[in-house]
């Protein structure tokens, strides 16, 4: 099955921050785009990671210090959507499930996210190196088809994704 993709879409938006005041705003910055998900899974993983968490097939997700493997739907039903997100993204409403929400370390800055395996994997350089803070969200909880990462505010630095 040869995998398509869905053309990464960068959307920067402005959302309220209570900072120092209620008229502070900090642009945000949100990628979506598409994997092709090898072995039922989306990785997201530092991209000099050498601890890589031993996959189980009945879990939603496992995880190292380097590494998160989300469970998804399998391959051959076709791409998983990814997005990722900076900052708190209200997502009750949507039937999203909250499956992972801890750290990452990150000490290349280069955080990459798709599936080793099937050679589909976006780059994702962070603004500081180093421990992150990781919340992932699938779309349903059985065989997810949607995977949403949320990453802090002004952490993301720039998006790359191979088309």
């Amino acid at each position: 099955m040869t995998p398509h993709h869905i053309t990464p879409e960068v959307v920067i938006d402005s959302r309220s921050e209570a900072l120092t005041s209620s008229e502070d705003e900090m642009e945000t910055k949100d990628f979506r785009f598409s994997v092709f998900p090898l072995y039922a899974q989306v990785m997201i993983l530092d991209s000099k990671a050498t601890d890589f968490p031993e996959w189980n097939c009945d879990a939603s997700y496992v995880a190292s210090e380097q590494a998160i493997y989300v469970a998804t739907r399998p391959d051959y039903v076709g791409d998983v959507v990814v997005n990722v997100d900076e900052g708190s993204v209200n997502l009750a409403a949507d039937e999203w499930a909250l499956v992972y929400d801890g750290s990452i370390s990150c000490d290349s800055g280069v955080l990459q996210i798709g599936n080793i395996p099937a050679a589909d994997l976006a780059d994702i350089h962070l603004a500081s190196a180093g421990k992150t803070a990781v919340k992932v969200y699938v779309k349903p909880l059985d065989l997810p088809e949607e995977v949403r990462i949320v990453l802090p505010v002004g952490s993301i630095q720039e998006f790359l994704h191979p088309a």
